[in-house]
This record gives structure tokens, C-alpha cells and sequence, in this order.
């Protein structure tokens, strides 16, 4: 399975001309790294009928984009209806069909992750500040399967899904809040708390068990398993006398509740992003020209973490994606989309075009290529070739 999101983007830093509008965009999708999911009031399925005459169509928003091990389904999460309004897809890749589920009004919902036999999906669900409808916050998992009606039928069945199962009732510590969660490899739900100082615990048996806490906050957390025990790599802040935060971030190493330090404290980043097998590691920076970002690939093991190489970035690469290989680095949320080999941090963009604006993208596991949310449609990339083929546009009613 692959832990946590496979998706980071920038923290809100000091104002940047020309990337602060940008920014603002990306920071609703930022899911498990720091809390949040997308911010909108939902409702209740979109009626069908046409629109208002003269009404400005607008293309739905969409988040968590997630493709599923097999490379056969894609999940996702559709914001509408001038960000009034979400809906979760499970949409077939072979097939071109789709399932829906709507998400409570009042709440937000963001996937997090597929399971290894692509037939789960685990999503993140938070209330936002509206009127809401009564359903509970946390960590679900949405069963998902393929159903077959005979052989005529066989490439129109669409995805089926089961009622999401909350996995978190009851789970948090005293005066704590579960607020985010992943599958470790073997299966495990790992959850983080919300409130200062925020902790870490695997769920064993229904009840959660410490793995590990932050004196400030956690900017990534990975497992991995090594010589048949579960480990975790987290980036964190350094906890100083008190237990309180020296200011300062680095990667640990935590093993039986032990944490280890294994990274020097790392120059003011404005992210950092552990790849999901823990041995690299982005540590990123503005750039003195005020545009770009200055990157530093750290090569990691499970004694330290030694850096390689650093170099400039384009601001265009707002969000980022790991390789299922771990040979490159998708840039994307800009104009254009962009490549960054590793571990040589050599850049350059994906195709020609420079109008992409996406929302959101997630590499297919077994074929070289990417899916890419931008304007309400959704479009396959062949990497490294750039060539982008669309692969299904979102129907009429969450256009408005």
C-alpha cells in the first residue's frame, strides 16, 4: 500500500509575488500532510435538470485524486456548486463508468489512500464550519468492487461500492482528536491527533497504542517495514527542555516507540517530502530570486539521512508527486507540468503545454504515465513523451 498521500504541496510561506494566488488554490488539497481536506459545504446529490439560461458554467474542483494499485479505477473528490457542494467518484479507467457517493452537507471529505488490492479506499472526513447534517468525523473506509452482469454488459458494469465504515469511533486519547490516518504495508491503521502536542498511534485490536509525539507538529509521516517490524520515518519538530519545540525540523527514525534522530535540523523548509519507500527525502525552500524553490535531495537510510545535491526548482511546480519507481518527481498545480529526475534534481517540463492549471494528479502504477485533474476533465500523460490523451469529462450537473 502506499502510506499517506502521495501528494505534498508548499505550506503558506512569507508573501511571493506570483505564486501566492496559486498557493491559496492548492492549500485546500493539502490532506493528511498538515490536517486539512478541502474546505466546502456539501449537499445532497445535484439535481439533473439544465441550468439557468445565461448561467457562467463552471468546471468542477477536484481533490484527492487517487488511482488504484491495479491501475484499474480512479477515486476522487468533487467540489461544486460554487464550493457548496462534494461528491466522492470511483471511476473505471477500462470501462469509462463511475460510481458516486455525496458527502454529508456540512462535512469535507478527502482520499487518502487505496489499499493493495484496490478494492478499499480510505478518506478523511472533517466538519467545516456550517450547517451540517449528522454524520461523525474521521477515518473511513469505503469497500469497492467490480460487478459483472454477463458478457454483453461486461464493459458497461460500473463500480460498486458499500457504505463507508468508520474506523476512528472512539479511538482518540482524552481531549485529543483523530484528524488524519493511512494503512501502514501490513495493513494497519495509523492515526494522527490533531491538538498541540500532536501524536501518532497504530490501531491494535480497536484501541489506538503510542507510536510517537511531536512537541509542535508533523510535516510527513511514512512506515515501511525492516527485517519484518514495523519503523516510521516522520519529519517533526525537535522537541527541546519541556518537551517543548526547539523551532527546528528534522527526520527521526521510530522504532518500538523509540525515536531516533537521523537528519541535521533542516534550514527553514517550507516542505519536506519522504518518499513513500523512505529513502530519499525533499527538504524545500524559497529561492533568493523570490520565484522559484531551491530543493535538497537527501539519500536516507535507517542510520541517517545524508544530503546529495540541491537545486533550483521552477515556482511553477507547486504540488509533487513521488514515482512509483522513485526515479523522478511530478511537478504539477502550475501552468505546465514538469519532471525532476532523482537524484540528479535535473528538471524539465512534461509535454509542451502551458495551460494545465491542475487540481490535482496521481502517477498509474504499472504504465509510464500520469493522470491529471485540470477544468473538469480528466486527462492521461504518457511520461516522458508529455503526450496527453482525455480520458473522461465530469457530467453536466457538477458543472455550474
Amino acid at each position: 500500500m502506499i502510506p499517506e498521500s502521495n501528494q505534498v504541496v508548499p505550506a503558506p510561506a512569507p508573501a511571493r509575488p506570483g505564486l501566492v494566488g496559486a498557493l491559496a488554490l492548492v492549500l485546500v488539497g493539502l490532506g493528511f500532510v498538515v490536517g486539512y481536506g478541502y474546505h466546502t459545504v456539501q449537499s445532497a446529490a445535484p439535481d439533473t435538470g439544465a441550468a439557468d439560461a445565461g448561467a457562467v458554467s463552471t468546471p468542477p474542483l477536484v481533490k484527492g485524486l487517487r488511482v488504484s494499485p491495479d491501475d484499474r479505477l480512479v477515486a476522487f473528490a468533487a467540489v461544486f456548486d460554487q464550493s457548496r457542494r462534494a461528491t466522492r467518484f470511483i471511476f473505471d479507467l477500462k470501462t469509462n463508468t463511475y460510481s458516486t457517493a455525496n458527502t454529508p452537507r456540512g462535512w469535507q471529505d478527502y482520499i487518502t489512500q487505496w489499499s493493495l488490492d484496490s478494492r478499499s479506499v480510505l478518506f478523511e472526513r472533517e466538519k467545516i464550519p456550517r450547517p451540517v447534517d449528522d454524520t461523525t468525523a474521521g477515518i473511513y473506509r469505503e469497500k469497492v468492487w467490480l460487478k459483472q452482469s454477463g458478457a454483453q454488459q461486461k464493459d458497461a458494469a460500473k463500480p460498486n461500492t458499500k457504505p463507508p465504515e468508520l474506523m476512528t469511533e472512539g479511538l482518540a486519547p482524552r481531549t485529543e482528536k483523530v484528524v488524519a490516518g493511512f494503512w501502514a504495508p501490513n495493513g494497519q491503521l495509523i492515526i494522527k491527533t490533531r491538538r498541540e502536542t500532536k501524536s501518532l498511534y497504530a490501531v491494535r485490536n480497536g484501541a489506538a497504542s503510542f507510536i510517537d509525539h511531536s512537541a509542535g507538529t508533523y510535516e510527513q509521516n511514512r512506515a515501511t517495514t525492516e527485517n519484518g517490524k514495523p519503523v516510521y520515518y516522520v519529519v517533526r519538530d525537535i522537541s527541546g527542555a519541556g518537551d517543548k519545540t526547539t523551532g527546528d525540523t528534522a527526520l527521526f527514525r521510530v522504532e518500538n516507540r523509540k525515536a531516533v534522530q537521523i537528519s541535521d535540523a533542516l534550514e527553514d523548509p517550507t516542505w519536506v517530502y519522504v518518499a513513500e519507500n523512505a529513502r530519499w527525502m525533499i527538504a524545500c525552500r524559497q529561492a533568493d530570486n523570490g520565484t522559484d524553490w531551491i530543493w535538497t535531495l537527501y539519500s536516507v537510510t535507517p542510520r541517517q539521512a545524508r544530503q546529495v545535491r540541491s537545486a533550483q526548482v521552477p515556482g511553477d511546480v507547486i504540488a509533487v508527486y513521488w514515482s512509483p519507481d522513485f526515479k523522478h518527481v511530478l511537478g504539477a498545480a502550475g501552468q505546465s507540468l514538469w519532471l525532476i529526475d532523482v537524484p540528479s534534481l535535473h528538471v524539465h517540463r512534461l509535454g509542451t503545454r502551458t495551460d494545465w492549471s491542475a487540481d490535482d494528479a496521481a502517477w498509474m502504477n504499472r504504465e509510464k504515465a500520469v493522470v491529471v485533474a485540470s477544468a473538469g476533465l480528466l486527462w492521461r500523460v504518457a511520461v516522458p513523451s508529455g503526450t496527453a490523451r482525455e480520458l473522461w469529462k465530469l457530467p453536466p450537473p457538477y458543472w455550474r
